[in-house]
């Protein structure tokens, strides 16, 4: 017999995540404020912005904050930067999100950003 786990996110934001795409990024804890639990959590589904094109240079740090920079594409799951100064993430870059498992903050910093990302379809998902 052999044991096995499963380590799935706690909050997926795809409708078919069979259909989606990421790329392993770095994200940069600059920017990020801590909740009333201490936490610096980046929630999944926030716009992240590069200022060097990410797709062909790969080390490149995406950050929560815009600052001249543009936005690539969204944090596919939270992420916890609580004690970095960055950390490894995955940056979705096609997909269909279901808008129903976005925290409302999220959902408010999209609406600037939503039309550049055209391969990423935001559905109701009627979670």
């Amino acid at each position: 017999m052999v044991k096995s786990e499963k380590f799935l996110a706690e909050n997926d934001i795809l409708i078919a995540p069979e259909l989606a795409f990421g790329l392993s990024c770095i994200v940069s804890a600059t920017g990020v404020s801590a909740g009333a639990d201490g936490k610096k959590i980046i929630k999944a589904g926030t716009p992240l912005y590069a200022s060097a094109d990410v797709l062909t240079k790969r080390s490149t740090e995406l950050s929560v904050t815009s600052s001249g920079g543009t936005c690539y594409g969204i944090a596919r799951h939270d992420i916890d930067v609580t004690n970095l100064t960055k950390a490894n993430a995955t940056l979705l870059i096609f997909g269909f999100v279901n808008t129903d498992m976005l925290d409302a903050t999220v959902v408010s910093a999209l609406e600037s950003v939503k039309a550049t990302l055209t391969s990423i379809k935001f559905i109701k998902g009627d979670a």
